[in-house]
């Protein structure tokens, strides 16, 4: 066993990475090198597991909902195709970012549910600046797991009450995973404390939910999802998006990065939804999405 002061801190790489991000001169390999000394080290936050039937969304702003014919259109980037940083992946290293929906929810997504507008807000930027148009246009992709997903978890610890849905099941994962460790202590087991457990997801909780002014402030979540996807029994990282810090309907959704071969291997691609999106200068209006297959 582990002696317990050659146990790795979780608040000293916080601190390291604070320094890392408020020096102009940092590069990216600084968050490489800092990260790379956790490698061998226990994992730091909950994997928990979505059942098979859940529900992934994910957006894509359009000019005619007719340039979307197939899934290949709506899915993750082709490598070549992704060339920047993104919340969660590097270069040319592609992800899937959807909206989880609870597959008990099935017969409210025709209507305009949280999660459908949450995945337009996160695949559309027109509604994060000044909308000019009068009319927009969006589709929404819509898989089905016939597998179980496996993510590891990064939420607002602070808030643990007043949850529904997927929002509360990945709450819960963290309260189990502090318990189950808790478990381990007692039995002699080294682990990292509670606090620099609950500091880590604080930390990380913002650096997913932040706004973003430059790729730089992407390397720090890149960078970790990137280690943890690596791990072959992890499919993606379920985390809260960083619309529901702006916008109280969208707080309880769940956002999800995949790997490319999850989706290709436990996801069943269902259709699409249509939605049009309307301006007339003093407030904006949804309709309700139309489900077409392609």
């Amino acid at each position: 066993m582990e002696n317990l002061n050659d146990m790795f801190d979780l608040n000293n790489l916080i601190d390291r990475l604070r320094r890392i991000e408020n020096d102009p001169a940092a590069q990216f390999e600084d968050i490489e090198d800092a990260f790379n000394d956790m490698i061998g080290q226990p994992i730091v936050a909950p994997i928990i597991t979505m059942p098979a039937g859940i529900l992934v969304l994910r957006a894509r702003q359009v000019k005619s909902f007719n340039e979307v014919q197939s899934e290949e259109q709506i899915s993750y980037l082709p490598q070549q195709l992704c060339e920047k940083f993104g919340r969660a992946n590097m270069p040319d290293n592609p992800l899937f970012y959807g909206v989880l929906v609870n597959r008990d929810n099935e017969e409210e997504i025709p209507r305009l549910t949280n999660s459908i507008i949450l995945s337009l807000f996160e695949a559309c930027p027109f509604f994060r600046g000044p909308m000019i148009d009068e009319e927009y246009r969006a589709v929404v992709g819509c898989w089905e797991s016939y597998k179980p997903l496996d993510g590891l978890t990064i939420i607002n610890p602070d808030l643990r009450e007043n949850r529904s849905g997927i929002n509360r099941q990945v709450a819960n994962g963290l309260s189990n995973f502090l318990a189950e460790i808790e478990e381990l202590r007692r039995a002699g087991a080294d682990f990292y404390s509670d606090d620099e457990i609950i500091n880590f997801q604080r930390y990380m909780h913002h650096k997913f939910t932040d706004n973003v002014n430059a790729d730089r402030e992407y390397w720090i979540p890149a960078k970790f999802t990137f280690d943890v996807l690596v791990q072959p029994i992890i499919d993606g990282i379920f985390y809260e998006s960083s619309q529901g810090r702006v916008d109280d309907r969208l707080k309880d959704c769940i956002s999800v990065a995949l790997k490319p071969q999850s989706v290709d291997t436990k996801l069943h691609f269902l259709g699409v939804y249509d939605v049009l999106i309307k301006n007339d200068g003093e407030k904006v209006t949804i309709s309700a999405p139309i489900f077409r297959n392609l």
